[in-house]
């Protein structure tokens, strides 16, 4: 089965790239950018429902009619928005790092650390980082990212019975040192679904870039089988 890969906010396809060593037994993996990552146009608000269209997009044109995700962050959100919305099309999931239930007093707290300017002066490293990513309009994507989340924060796309719906095989990755992610919340989310199963990554962070490739790539590739 075809795995497709879903970035996380604020990254691109390329995030990836270090696990397909590791995938290369288990079918083709699919990658694509987000509007507004990787130097891609934006026009308009960052928007689950189109990140969603945008997927499925992806999935029309490569005739993709049963798929895999692997989503990163935000983007294990928006798989499991998709899976829940086309069960047909995503017959398993595994997301690693992702937030899933928000309030306002959480999206009040990550947006406070996605002002451009703030970012430019306290943590020069990282602009360089996302000027790299996204080009020079990284300044507006970052703008754009943190309405997203406060979006969110006051409209949540999945309460914790929407799990209940989700049908597919369903495994919930999360690193112990993930100052981002509950492990707590996480596991009681994986416990709603039908189909759900729970891993915690030991020594690990949330960035995708300082997980430990062989591990999270084994459990990637076993959960495909």
């Amino acid at each position: 089965m075809d795995v497709l890969f879903l970035h996380g906010a604020l990254g691109t396809e390329d995030q990836v790239k270090p696990f397909l060593p590791f995938l290369k037994n288990i079918g083709k993996v699919h990658h694509f950018n987000f509007k507004g990552h990787g130097g891609r146009p934006l026009e308009g608000e960052l928007l689950i429902e189109d990140m969603i269209d945008q997927t499925l997009q992806y999935c029309q044109e490569h005739n993709l009619n049963e798929i895999s995700i692997f989503g990163y962050s935000l983007g294990g959100y928006v798989g499991t928005c998709l899976a829940l919305k086309r069960p047909s099309l995503v017959q398993r999931l595994f997301t690693y790092g992702t937030r899933y239930q928000w309030n306002v007093d959480v999206a009040d707290k990550e947006t406070q650390l996605l002002i451009p300017e703030k970012i430019k002066v306290k943590v020069p490293k990282f602009a360089r980082y996302l000027e790299k990513l996204h080009g020079n309009e990284w300044p507006m994507l970052v703008e754009k990212t943190a309405r997203l989340l406060s979006f969110l924060g006051h409209n949540d796309q999945l309460s914790l019975e929407a799990f209940n719906e989700l049908s597919c095989p369903f495994t919930v990755a999360v690193g112990d040192r993930d100052s981002i992610v509950s492990l707590e919340k996480n596991y009681e989310i994986s416990k709603a679904a039908k189909n759900g199963s729970f891993i915690v990554l030991p020594k690990t962070e949330h960035p995708i870039e300082k997980v430990d490739h062989k591990t999270l790539g084994t459990f990637l590739a076993q959960f495909q089988q």
